[in-house]
């Protein structure tokens, strides 16, 4: 596959997409795009917020697809309407959350599902899977929604798995190590996040905090996920509330380059950016624009946000055996 177009509201994570994909157009505010910008293509792929979707968030996650930031997701309804139907992709491919079907959004989820199919997208298929299922060991679930104004015939599509563990994909660094009073600050902040009722069951089992130091390595998160012995990684967020016990060692966040691993991505793919320029920063090479080194935060956010490279193989060779040998990829 071939891309003939981006979108991406972020400086950070546009600054990367330029640098590992220059000469691709790359717009910036979804709501500023209009239909005719898009070149022809056989294929939309997009995947709108997930924090109105996300069980991790506390606050208005009932909200759904009417949430401020997941219902950017109707932009795309938008942007076909704007285009003739001939000039439209033979296929949707939207990524997002495994909550994101939870009975809460379903009534809006459907009806964001039915103005699609209006406009020709009526074959839908919904494919969860997980960084484990692709042979990446992080759990991940993540929901591929394809739709097709054709009926989408089932695939043979297959893959190899190569089966590791999380702690295969550590580097030596062995620092900075978490203090005790940090583990004390993290129970503090899930006591005030996870009162009303659960403040018991959370305790009871992130207590090993305070008391890690068996022979086994583990990682954990702070959002209630924890992954003792089996090799496995909690889903990675994009806070860097996401940690690693060494035996005999301690605590320490994951690295940037960890969490790319995690992720599929080859190692340092988040290091660097082809910024524009950005007045007034104190780093003159940001200042001025060109490449230049993206802050450890930000590739946290970024690999927080990203989709697993062999996931979305996976769909991208599930369509290749829907679009058939006699269409290009991208026009």
């Amino acid at each position: 596959m071939r891309c003939v177009y981006q979108c991406e509201w972020d400086r950070h994570a546009r600054a990367v997409l330029r640098y590992r994909f220059p000469g691709i157009p790359l717009a910036g505010d979804i709501t500023l795009v209009k239909g005719d910008d898009i070149p022809n293509a056989d294929v939309w792929v997009f995947g709108s917020p997930c924090k109105e979707f996300a069980r991790c968030n506390v606050r208005n996650r009932d909200q759904g697809i009417e949430g401020g930031q997941s219902r950017l997701a109707w932009e795309v309804a938008r942007l076909l309407s704007e285009r003739q139907e001939f000039e439209r992709p033979g296929f949707l491919l939207w990524e997002n959350v495994g909550s994101v079907f939870d009975s809460p959004f379903a009534e809006g989820v459907d009806e964001w599902l039915g103005e699609l199919a209006k406009l020709g997208y009526w074959d839908i298929q919904a494919h969860l899977l997980r960084g484990i299922d692709v042979g990446i060991p992080q759990l991940r679930d993540r929901w591929f929604t394809l739709m097709a104004g054709r009926e989408l015939r089932p695939s043979e599509t297959s893959w190899e798995l190569v089966h590791k563990s999380a702690f295969e994909l550590l580097t030596d660094v062995d620092g900075p190590w978490m203090q005790d009073h940090q583990r004390v600050a993290i129970l503090g902040r899930l006591r005030r996040r996870y009162a009303q009722g659960k403040t018991e069951k959370v305790l009871a089992k992130y207590t090993p905090l305070l008391e890690l130091s068996g022979n086994e390595p583990a990682m954990f998160t702070g959002n209630l996920s924890w992954s003792p012995t089996n090799g496995i990684s909690p889903t990675l967020d994009c806070t860097g509330a996401h940690w690693v016990y060494l035996p005999g060692l301690g605590i320490r966040a994951l690295t940037p380059v960890e969490r790319e691993r995690l992720m599929g991505l080859p190692d340092g793919w988040t290091e660097t950016g082809d910024y524009e320029p950005w007045a007034r920063h104190s780093d003159i090479r940001k200042r001025n624009g060109g490449q230049s080194p993206v802050p450890r935060g930000q590739r946290i956010k970024m690999t927080g946000n990203g989709v697993i490279v062999q996931a979305a193989e996976v769909m991208g060779k599930l369509m290749l055996a829907n679009l058939g040998n006699s269409l290009e990829v991208a026009r």
